[in-house]
């Protein structure tokens, strides 16, 4: 009874959009990445709200609704898709190990090429764009990063085109939905809560 209340529960907020959907997740977002439609890194947007802390204002990152993020256990780099930390975006070197962050890079890179294949619109473009277009070696001598790396530990991104921001790309967010559907395809399972079929996501 309780499991199913609660269930009831996240349905009402959902038709208020006050909870995110099956497959997105409530994530700290610090900069958007300004692209052009050919996927030229313009500029970056800070994403901070003033929030009173005691006695001070303090900016704190913007929260966001996000693709679900991955589950990192292993050694080798998974990415999440249209938002990541610095290393997976930008191939940042912030723990003294630019060869993994080479290939954080390279595994953000791979993931995002291969759901935007092929889908026709500006935003899968220009991040299709950047991502060939894109050296992590060059990442601090580049005019929007330069003298602001100390700003990027631990802090996430998104993309932005024209002052849109990619995960509310109504066709981005059908690209995820169907990715992330997938993600469990084989059997089918009925939920214990709802009663309704599902697919596991492993």
């Amino acid at each position: 009874m309780i499991l199913q209340a609660l269930t009831e529960h996240y349905k009402a907020l959902r038709r208020r959009d006050l909870a995110p959907g099956f497959g997105w997740s409530s994530r700290r977002v610090s900069f958007a990445l300004q692209l052009s439609p050919e996927g030229e890194l313009l500029g970056l947007t800070p994403l901070v709200n003033a929030v009173q802390q005691g006695k001070k204002m303090v900016e704190l990152p913007q929260t966001m609704q996000v693709p679900e993020p991955a589950v990192r256990s292993g050694v080798t780099p998974v990415s999440n898709f249209l938002f990541d930390n610095g290393s997976y975006i930008l191939g940042f070197d912030e723990k003294g190990k630019p060869g993994r962050s080479i290939e954080c890079f390279e595994a953000c890179k791979a993931l995002h090429l291969r759901l935007l294949e092929g889908v026709e619109n500006p935003m899968a473009a220009a991040i299709r764009g950047y991502f060939e277009k894109w050296d992590p070696r060059l990442a601090r001598e580049h005019p929007a990063l330069s003298g602001r790396l100390a700003e990027f530990k631990s802090a996430n991104f998104i993309f932005s085109l024209n002052g849109d921001w990619a995960q509310e790309d109504e066709v981005l967010r059908g690209v995820w939905d169907k990715a992330y559907a997938l993600r469990g395809e084989g059997e089918t399972a009925l939920c214990p809560v709802t009663g309704e079929a599902s697919l596991p996501l492993e």
